[in-house]
């Protein structure tokens, strides 16, 4: 089962202006976790989405557009 693609909330700004949208998938736990907490900590980037295997992926950039897919 994948994490829900955009449960995180996209639209964020930084001082240096609007964040960077990313989504990111993998079929590691481990790794999906690893990677999303590294991005979030990163303030000019909005991870709007995680998911376990290609086809949730596709489907949730076609819903979130975000600029980066990993």
């Amino acid at each position: 089962m994948a994490v829900p693609i955009g449960h995180v909330t996209a639209g964020g700004t930084t001082a240096n202006g609007p964040k960077i949208t990313v989504c990111l998938s993998d079929d590691s736990l481990l790794v999906r976790e690893g990677v999303r907490a590294l991005l979030a900590s990163q303030p000019d980037l909005d991870v709007v989405g995680v998911a376990e295997d290609f086809d949730s992926l596709v489907r949730g950039a076609e819903e979130q557009k975000p600029q980066v897919v990993v």
